[in-house]
């Protein structure tokens, strides 16, 4: 028996630190451990006590519960997200048909814009939410809140061009978001090792959704017209949407007491780097979406093709997402969102502008898809490999208010560029003629400058180093 305690416990301390896996050995200065714990957001956490140890919480890396949140998440995806995508098809249809009269096209690029703003901003009230009250009810709730809202907006008339605003807009903006980021935030509380393929599958719905409603939209559009478009569209969002939303679980048990919104991840320079990246990153991630199909019929391709071109740049998405999540399994989320974004900002200066053909657009869609058009799926892993997924929700609720001030004034100074560009001309297919180069060189510069300052990010994390997996 060892008399003396102070010993004692010296020794105890060193055999715990020596068997705990998440605790490597100090070597050079104890610089690995300090690595270590900026990667796991040790920092972070220990502000908070009531986090609990990431011993304490293991993953279970997959079974029949979280397969069936990754399943739920598929499908809510395909619906909320796809639906995301289709506003570039009303925003062309609205606009050439004047179904609002005298509506500039600017109005309805800040339509767009609202939806996601409101959204975004919602988004820490929806993710606190989510913490306190369990992920379920959220989900459900967003989920008849956004079949509503398409069928009210059915019933806007020629002079109602508010109410269409509001309900198409903000209200379609926020439960949209309260569904896909409440039930994408329960997903790393099942994984760990394999969340990079787990949550890759799962997001392979949004893809797909944004090929299917791009085109069952356009095609409903082009038949029925807008007000029973919209009918369609919020049955199918209720048929889906709801029984999706039972398998929407946690683990982890709901938080009873907090703050609503909480502020104190703004202490982090990680945070701040991170937000400020999303910022401008919204400024320009809309801008290809909401665009494609219109500058695909200025160059002379009919609407339904343009519709086609438009899903299979969200279509290309699903299979990509798979690769991005076996690689960022391998070599890291950072390093695969550095990639992708820097390649998405490349390709708006330089092919995009090029573009002049169906081939040569097609390309652009599909290789921007693949890289440029990942932002939403990668996101949500960074921040979990940041920061911990204690939490998870209210983290990615702070990050998406970021996104509301970039997709607001992005998206309403990109309709402003094109508007400024635009003349009548009935002899043209759409019947007035569009310059969309400044537009283009607009996206491809702040992707460039979103993406330097993740680099930024990574450096604050790992150094210069580009060996190291982050």
């Amino acid at each position: 028996m060892d008399d003396d305690p102070e010993r004692s416990t010296r020794s105890q301390t060193s055999q715990n630190e020596q068997s705990d896996p998440l605790k490597p050995a100090k070597e050079d200065g104890g610089s690995q451990r300090e690595v270590k714990e900026e990667l796991l957001g040790e920092q972070f956490k220990k502000s908070d006590p009531s986090i609990p140890s990431p011993v304490e919480d293991v993953p279970p890396e997959g079974g029949f519960e979280a397969w069936g949140v990754v399943a739920a998440y598929w499908f809510i995806s395909f619906i909320s997200v796809g639906l995301i995508y289709v506003w570039s098809i009303y925003l062309r249809y609205y606009f050439r048909n004047d179904v609002f009269p005298g509506t500039p096209q600017s109005v309805y690029s800040l339509t767009g814009g609202l939806a996601n703003a409101a959204g975004f901003a919602a988004g820490p009230i929806l993710g606190s939410m989510a913490d306190r009250y369990g992920y379920r009810i959220v989900v459900f709730a967003s989920s008849v809140v956004l079949g509503a809202s398409y069928l009210v907006t059915s019933f806007a008339g020629p002079d109602m061009l508010a109410m269409m605003i509001v309900f198409q807009g903000a209200v379609q903006g926020v439960s949209s978001q309260g569904a896909w980021m409440v039930a994408m935030a329960a997903l790393p509380q099942y994984f760990k090792r394999r969340r990079g393929i787990a949550m890759g599958v799962a997001m392979t719905g949004a893809g797909m959704g944004g090929l299917a409603l791009t085109n069952l939209t356009q095609y409903l559009l082009d038949r029925v017209g807008a007000a029973w478009t919209l009918r369609i569209t919020g049955f199918i969002v209720l048929v889906v949407m709801i029984p999706a939303s039972y398998f929407v679980r946690t683990r982890l048990p709901p938080k009873p007491k907090g703050k609503l919104l909480d502020f104190r991840a703004f202490r982090d320079v990680r945070f701040i780097l991170l937000f400020l990246s999303g910022v401008i990153m919204y400024f320009a991630y809309p801008l290809p979406q909401f665009f494609m199909t219109s500058y695909a019929i200025s160059i002379g391709i009919e609407a339904q093709i343009a519709a086609l071109i438009l899903g299979l740049q969200f279509a290309i998405t699903a299979p990509t997402r798979i690769v991005y999540g076996l690689l960022m399994d391998r070599v890291g989320p950072v390093n695969v969102f550095l990639i992708c974004n820097y390649v998405g900002g490349i390709l708006c200066l330089t092919l995009w502008p090029n573009a002049k053909s169906l081939g040569s657009l097609m390309a652009f869609a599909l290789l921007f898809g693949a890289t440029g058009g990942q932002f939403f799926s990668q996101v949500p892993i960074v921040i979990s490999t940041i920061f911990g997924h204690h939490d998870s929700a209210s983290k990615m609720g702070m990050v998406m208010l970021s996104l509301s001030v970039g997709s607001l004034v992005g998206t309403l100074a990109g309709g402003k560029l094109l508007d400024s560009h635009t003349t009548p001309n009935p002899s043209s297919p759409s019947g007035y003629d569009q310059d969309f180069f400044p537009v283009m060189m607009f996206t491809g510069a702040l992707y460039l400058v979103s993406a330097t300052i993740m680099l930024a990010l990574r450096w604050r994390l790992v150094g210069w180093s580009l060996r190291v997996k982050v």
